[in-house]
């Protein structure tokens, strides 16, 4: 048949490696948004749950999961925070220095007191 060899079945337990693609050229936070998507589909997916499952768990018909899942638009924090606890996790968001290093005394030191408070805290979801 042809072009029968564009569209391939892939057994469900290998489904999350099939799931990768190339994000390369990104920024940077969107890079994370699909990197935390496929994490969380590959936890689905590793707990045996159909979309349909996670969907009723979590309140929203099954056609809202596979677009979260295919990357329809970007997903908020609170639908993020709404699908992990439907798998049973919670998410935290903690702010960090750009270079990747732990934010410094003297990046304590040199914010303003606005800035300091958000320093010590994360976001938690649940």
């Amino acid at each position: 048949m042809p072009g029968s060899d564009i569209v391939k079945t892939v057994a469900h337990e290998i489904r999350a490696e099939s799931l990768e693609v190339d994000i390369s050229g990104l920024p940077k936070w969107k890079e994370d948004i699909y990197k935390l998507v496929a994490q969380l589909i590959a936890i689905r997916l590793k707990q045996k749950l159909s979309q349909k499952e996670l969907a009723e768990r979590i309140s929203v018909n099954q056609s809202v999961v596979a677009r979260f899942e295919k990357l329809g638009r970007i997903p908020t924090f609170e639908f993020l925070c709404k699908v992990a606890g439907g798998l049973g996790l919670e998410l935290e968001i903690y702010p960090r220095a750009m270079d990747n290093k732990p934010v410094s005394k003297s990046a304590k030191r040199n914010s303003t007191k606005e800035q300091r408070k958000y320093l010590h805290h994360s976001v938690h979801c649940s």
